[in-house]
């Protein structure tokens, strides 16, 4: 057999016959990057009628994958990276357009410290993305932000917008927020340094020892919703058997007597019997122990449905029948020692009781005081209260020794 070229002259033998020869033609497949921010993809040549490997995808787009090569820059799909096709085009150059999938990302929360738990979220490249509301708590902390580590610093702010983060995870970031508050003879002001849940508590003062022991102060707490650069207003009792400031009954000739009331207000009007006419601007008043008797009874709690207070430790002052009946104390102020009126009494739940009327610790209900011919018990502590508006509120009668105290403490968001 012999090849004859094409357009050649050649001498043939009669009834010779030709043979027409093929040659598979070639095509050239171009790769381009529709948005592609780097990289760069060789071309292909392949030969019609065989097998053609697609070359691998080179491109990069920044917050984006890969998916694969479509035949148009908006069409889907229509080759993955490195296929083998075949015959895309009989001749000439076919190009391929590189299809991206936006990229997603996952942030995820660490309480660093702190309750809860917080669902992981998941955000798209190149659109933004509001971190969640925190909702861990840590009790004294207010959660100042999110960092990128347990020790950074904030880096983010609690339901900020962020834009192509990446897969990450943010640490709560804590601020200490704890204020305690001792006896210090005036009103002291706390200014609230962020909107929040604040755990507030108050403690009554001791009620003077005289012989037998005073009755301690109650304490009383709650948790309550409070406003940035709102005021409060902190008034802590006293130890009686130091002084009687803020409601302790007196002792004549003495400067001791039932314990002090500690109170926290929303307004200053100085010491609680002020506030008589203004009982909806307090929060929290945590009654004041009673004074311990001259001749052996110790002070003892308020009851018959009065709100626990300050206390004492003789529980058989509640049971004794041969009580009088004697002064209560008025709001905001415990009743003062009685030299007189030696006859029988009754109700003694009602007022502690004490040889010549040891005095009452100050309260909502100040602490009557106690008067029994036999000597017997101490003046009653006075009374507690709760505003309404606090949540998992407390009220224990009788456990604060010496002068009162009061805290405020952030709780959450």
């Amino acid at each position: 057999t012999k090849k004859i070229e094409n357009n050649t002259l050649y001498d043939l033998k009669e009834n010779s016959k030709l043979y027409a020869k093929w040659k598979a033609n070639t095509y050239t497949i171009t790769f381009l990057g529709n948005g592609e921010t780097g990289g760069a993809t060789d071309t292909k040549t392949c030969t019609y009628d065989e097998d053609c490997v697609l070359t691998n995808n080179g491109f990069s787009k920044t917050g984006y994958l890969f998916e694969g090569w479509a035949i148009s820059a908006a069409g889907a799909v229509a080759y993955q990276n490195g296929a083998t096709v075949k015959n895309l085009k009989s001749s000439g150059n076919i190009d391929l357009y590189a299809k991206w999938k936006v990229n997603k990302y996952t942030i995820s929360y660490n309480s660093n410290g702190g309750t809860g738990t917080m669902a992981s979220q998941e955000c798209s490249h190149g659109t933004s993305c509001t971190l969640r509301t925190n909702t861990f708590i840590r009790e004294g902390y207010y959660m100042s932000g999110w960092a990128l580590s347990s020790g950074g610093a904030v880096s983010y702010n609690n339901g900020q917008s962020v834009l192509n983060l990446g897969t990450t995870t943010l640490y709560a970031k804590w601020t200490p927020v704890s204020k305690e508050f001792g006896f210090t003879g005036n009103v002291q002001t706390y200014t609230i340094p962020y909107t929040g849940k604040y755990r507030i508590e108050a403690c009554g003062g001791e009620g003077a020892t005289f012989v037998r022991a005073g009755g301690k102060g109650g304490c009383v707490s709650g948790i309550r919703s409070l406003t940035a650069n709102q005021k409060i207003y902190i008034v802590v009792g006293q130890y009686g058997g130091n002084g009687t400031y803020n409601g302790g009954g007196t002792i004549p000739y003495t400067s001791a007597g039932g314990g002090g009331a500690t109170h926290i207000a929303t307004t200053n009007r100085g010491v609680l019997k002020n506030y008589s006419s203004y009982r909806g601007e307090l929060l929290l008043v945590a009654g004041g122990g009673g004074a311990g008797s001259i001749s052996g009874g110790d002070g003892c709690g308020a009851c018959n449905g009065q709100s626990p207070g300050g206390a004492g430790g003789d529980a058989s002052c509640n049971a004794d029948t041969r009580m009088k009946d004697r002064r209560r104390g008025s709001f905001g102020q415990g009743a003062n020692r009685d030299w007189t009126d030696w006859t029988y009494c009754i109700n003694c739940c009602d007022g502690g009781c004490g040889s010549e009327g040891s005095p009452g610790g100050g309260g909502y209900d100040g602490g009557k005081n106690g008067i029994d011919y036999w000597g017997s018990y101490g003046g009653c502590g006075g009374t507690s209260h709760i505003s309404t508006g606090f949540s998992s509120t407390s009220n224990r009668a009788g456990v604060k020794s010496g002068n009162g105290s009061a805290k405020i403490t952030y709780y959450s968001y």
